[in-house]
């Protein structure tokens, strides 16, 4: 096709009406021309990439995932800049959703990579702002690490790519009506809201999940002052064996002891804490563990 090799200075496209496909396969489709998966390759996907500078304005973009097999998903007033040089690519795009989803939602991304076909050597950084949402309402097209059945307000989410796989991840929430479950076999968790900064990231052999001023309100229950902690984890390896810590600025006992029925402690954790039935506050909390957590 004469027009891969075709590169331009600056490419604007005003008001388009587009459908943009995956099929059952993970093949996407704009506009009935195939870009990713299959046999496509990096195709018309690189070939942008290969131009300094494409803007869509006002653009109507009809989302239909038939892996998922999700229902038809509106995106109005479209705004898209790309602005590529070499192998960097600075992105940023401005939506307005279906009403049930929310007024609007903004993604920007600075990316490193050389084709959409070898997705799995990308890094960079990735921002995401959603104003308040549904974002129960979004399962059908999203898959959350935890079972989020009911929640609404605000998040923002920070993200750095390695390997094309999230590394460290970083979310401001203000979440009301928030029904959770945590694990298959945990019961679910209902708040009246959550507030506050959770981070995560993996480690050369582990992961690090912290929060900062995190407050959680109950409608039943006794509720959770703001509070920073932090959690690290390293399972077994060879002669090396699973290890751990934790920290806390503030443990308030009896809240966490109610709490514990919904959270994925071990089991010995779970039922040490319902027999204990501890009030009052720890500090400066510090804990660290080497070997199976229910024999530390």
């Amino acid at each position: 096709m004469m027009f891969l090799d075709l590169r331009l200075r600056s490419l604007t496209v005003e008001a388009p009406k587009l459908t943009v496909r995956r099929d059952a396969a993970g093949a996407i489709y704009i506009a009935g021309m195939q870009i990713s998966g299959g046999t496509a390759g990096g195709g018309f996907s690189d070939w942008v990439l290969g131009q300094r500078e494409i803007v869509v304005r006002g653009a109507e973009i009809e989302w239909r995932d038939e892996k998922r097999a999700a229902p038809p998903l509106a995106l109005h007033a479209v705004n898209f800049r790309l602005r590529n040089t070499g192998d960097k690519h600075s992105m940023g795009l401005s939506a307005r959703p279906p009403d049930p989803l929310g007024a609007d939602l903004e993604l920007r991304a600075e990316l490193i990579g050389r084709s959409v076909a070898d997705l799995a050597a990308w890094n960079g950084q990735v921002y995401l702002d959603i104003g308040n949402t549904d974002l129960a309402g979004w399962r059908a097209w999203v898959d959350y690490p935890v079972d989020l059945q009911r929640g609404q307000g605000a998040l923002r989410l920070w993200a750095t790519l390695g390997g094309g796989m999230p590394r460290r991840v970083t979310a401001d929430v203000a979440l009301t009506g928030v029904a959770v479950r945590l694990a298959e076999n945990l019961p679910l968790l209902e708040l009246q809201s959550v507030r506050g900064r959770l981070k995560a990231r993996a480690t050369a052999n582990g992961y690090e999940v912290s929060g900062d001023n995190l407050a959680l309100t109950r409608a039943q229950g006794a509720s959770m002052r703001p509070t920073s902690f932090s959690v690290a984890w390293q399972p077994a390896s060879g002669q090396t064996p699973e290890r751990g810590s934790a920290n806390a600025n503030l443990i308030e006992l009896e809240p966490l002891a109610e709490l514990a029925t919904f959270l994925p402690f071990p089991a010995s954790l779970r039922k040490l804490l319902e027999e204990l039935a501890p009030r009052g506050n720890l500090l400066d909390f510090n804990f660290t563990w080497s070997g199976p957590l229910a024999e530390a």
